[in-house]
């Protein structure tokens, strides 16, 4: 079963663009420890929409897009 969890980012400032470098548990990634890196645009203000494995995680990274 998967859960699913949203994350607003209204604590960034509105409108401001950002990467979100993302570290995902996923068992279908050929490595040892399992994690999906991937990357995804957002702004400040938006929401993010996380799908969380049972007893997995999910890291997110933030950075000001120049």
């Amino acid at each position: 079963m998967t859960a699913h969890a949203v994350l607003p980012l209204d604590f960034l400032p509105k409108g401001k663009s950002y990467v979100a470098h993302l570290y995902t548990d996923d068992p279908t990634v050929p490595t040892k420890t399992q994690v999906r890196v991937s990357t995804k645009s957002v702004k400040g203000g938006q929401s993010m929409e996380m799908k969380l494995l049972p007893r997995g995680g999910q890291a997110l990274w933030l950075t000001p897009l120049k």
